[in-house]
């Protein structure tokens, strides 16, 4: 949460779908944000690495961040 910015109610509305490793990045449709605009957030390289990892194989509907 702290690397991406967004708030809780954010997070756990990001699908895999939504991040897009090449870009590094993470691209919200304004359905999934609280002002309702399209978000771009950049991403930090490690955290990058780390969510490649995480997503392999995984369906692009399935949450990106398990948020409890």
């Amino acid at each position: 949460a702290i690397l991406t910015g967004l708030r809780r109610g954010e997070l756990s509305r990001v699908q895999v779908r939504h991040f897009l490793p090449k870009r590094g990045v993470l691209d919200l449709p304004g359905s999934r944000t609280k002002n309702g605009r399209r978000a771009l957030i950049p991403l930090p390289q490690t955290l990058i690495s780390d969510l490649r990892s995480r997503v392999e194989g995984r369906n692009p509907d399935d949450p990106l961040f398990a948020v409890p």
